[in-house]
């Protein structure tokens, strides 16, 4: 019996010891795991950042839509030529925000988003403008392009419009 009791005794601690061992791998993998994530998200920080400066420096307005037509982005060149801030304008359908017209008509001239949300890019228009927040026309050339995922879905658009008022 003192035998067996002893066995038992022997059985039991080498199974918590296989069990300690057992949780401190697990707690090893899955600090490992944490860690390169960690890393993985401080990559993608940096990318966004790197992303977002480059297109606040760009000089044409730029703004992205989703496929609902939903500003999703907005930089500082489209807040100066259409005279509404990034916070106005995000959240929003782009049809509330900004209006684009034909210079020449004066009706509201959004087919080259649409057609971009459609999946098709648009080449540079000319005769074109947007009325800014204070109501005033500033001549515009703008294009727009299709925002696709690796599968070829169409995600959104990104426009891009100049003042060509000099021009």
């Amino acid at each position: 019996a003192l035998i067996t009791g002893q066995i038992f005794s022997l059985l039991l601690v080498i199974i918590f010891l296989v069990q300690a061992r057992g949780r401190k791998e697990a707690l090893e993998l899955v600090d490992a795991v944490t860690k390169d994530l960690q890393k993985e998200r401080n990559q993608a920080v940096a990318s966004d950042q790197k992303s977002r400066a480059i297109l606040s420096s760009i000089g044409d307005g730029v703004f992205v839509v989703d496929a609902k037509g939903i500003i999703t982005v907005f930089n500082r060149a489209a807040e100066t030529i259409s005279g509404y801030s990034a916070d106005e304008a995000i959240g929003r359908p782009y049809g509330e925000v900004l209006r684009f017209e034909s210079e020449q008509t004066g009706k509201p001239n959004t087919q080259f988003i649409k057609r971009a949300l459609g999946g098709h890019m648009t080449a540079v228009v000319n005769h074109g403008v947007i009325v800014r927040k204070d109501g005033k026309f500033i001549p515009i050339a703008d294009s727009a392009a299709p925002i696709r995922d690796t599968s070829e879905a169409v995600l959104g658009a990104i426009i891009v419009f100049r003042d060509v008022t000099k021009e």
